[in-house]
C-alpha cells in the first residue's frame, strides 16, 4: 500500500481473485483490469466486489477483540501502530 487508502494493483487483484475463488465465481485478471480503472483504493475495492455480486460493506475501524462479530470472510487492512 502506498498510503492508508491506496492499494497496489497486485494486492487489489489478489484480494478480488481470492474471494472469487472462495465463492467459486469466475475471475479473469485481464478482464478485471479492463473493467476496473485505477486508482485502486479500499473504496474502489468495495465497489469492485459489489460489481462481482458480493454483498460488501466497509467498516472504518474494528477493534481486534470485536472482529468475531463481523460477517466472514473478511479482508482486513492493517494499520501500523503509531510510534
Amino acid at each position: 500500500m502506498n498510503n492508508n487508502n491506496q492499494l497496489t494493483k497486485e494486492s487489489f487483484l489478489w484480494a478480488i481473485q481470492g474471494l472469487c475463488a472462495l465463492h467459486r465465481k469466475p475471475f479473469s485478471a485481464e478482464l478485471a483490469l479492463q473493467q476496473l480503472a485505477a486508482p485502486y483504493t479500499k473504496e474502489s475495492f468495495v465497489r469492485a466486489m459489489q460489481a462481482y455480486g458480493f454483498d460488501t460493506a466497509m467498516r472504518l475501524k474494528v477493534k481486534a477483540e470485536k472482529i468475531h462479530k463481523e460477517s466472514f470472510p473478511i479482508i482486513a487492512w492493517l494499520s501500523p501502530k503509531p510510534s
